[in-house]
C-alpha cells in the first residue's frame, strides 16, 4: 500500500487531517534518515513506536465498525503491524533494552497477534 493510499484511508476516516499526514510522514522519513546515519535516539524511536500504535489502535477500530470486508483496509492493518514490530525491533537491536518498552511491545503483540493471523489467513485464502 503506498504512502498515498494510506494518506487518503488516515483523512477519508477522520483519522488526521492532510497537514498531520504530511507531518507523519515527514517525522517518518527523518527517523529512517537518523537511524540511516547513526544519530537517531532510543526515546525518538519510542515516540515514534506509540504514535504508530495510536494510530493502528485508530484504524483497527474503523475497520471493526465499516472495512471489515475491504480486503485494502485490512491489509493496511497488516502494514502497520509489520512497521511497529519492526521499530520495535530496531529499538531492542539498537539501543540497551527497558523493561517499560519490553512490556509495551509484548502488550500490544499479545493484544493483535491473533487479528494479525486471522487478517492473514485470509488474505491468503482470497489469494489462492
Amino acid at each position: 500500500m503506498s504512502v498515498d493510499a494510506e494518506a487518503i484511508f488516515y483523512i477519508t476516516k477522520g483519522i488526521m487531517t492532510l497537514e498531520e499526514s504530511r507531518k507523519l510522514n515527514d517525522n517518518r522519513e527523518n527517523l529512517d534518515l537518523s537511524l540511516l546515519i547513526g544519530v537517531a535516539t532510543d526515546d525518538q524511536l519510542y515516540d515514534q513506536i506509540k504514535v504508530e500504535i495510536d494510530i493502528f489502535h485508530k484504524c483497527n477500530k474503523i475497520i471493526e465498525k465499516e472495512e471489515k470486508h475491504n480486503k485494502h483496509a485490512t491489509f493496511l492493518l497488516l502494514v502497520l503491524f509489520d512497521r511497529i514490530n519492526n521499530m520495535f525491533a530496531y529499538m531492542f537491536i539498537l539501543f540497551p533494552i527497558k523493561d517499560e518498552r519490553v512490556h509495551k511491545y509484548i502488550q500490544f503483540c499479545l493484544n493483535h497477534l491473533s487479528l494479525v493471523f486471522t487478517l492473514t489467513s485470509k488474505n491468503n485464502q482470497k489469494s489462492e
